[in-house]
């Protein structure tokens, strides 16, 4: 057991409760964990949850840019 704490091995990083959430469709609000998890009328379908989880990384990442790009324009409209 190198480098690992107390009660860890390398088995137990992959676990199942180590592992992030489900998340949520947007579209349909199922949670998925299977591509097959989407409704089937979801704009999503055959999306997994990995790449789910990094579309919403993205997304949120387009959010942040766009509030510092108003907040941006509004000190600037204060000047």
């Amino acid at each position: 057991m190198d480098n690992y704490p107390p009660g860890v091995n390398s088995g137990t990083r992959n676990a199942p409760w180590n592992q992030p959430p489900a998340p949520e469709c947007d579209c349909c609000q199922n949670v998925i964990h299977d591509p097959s998890d989407h409704q089937k009328s979801c704009e999503l379908l055959g999306i997994g949850s990995d790449e789910l989880r990094e579309q919403g990384a993205e997304d949120r990442k387009v959010e942040q840019a766009e509030m510092r790009m108003d907040e941006m324009r509004i000190q600037e409209h204060k000047k």
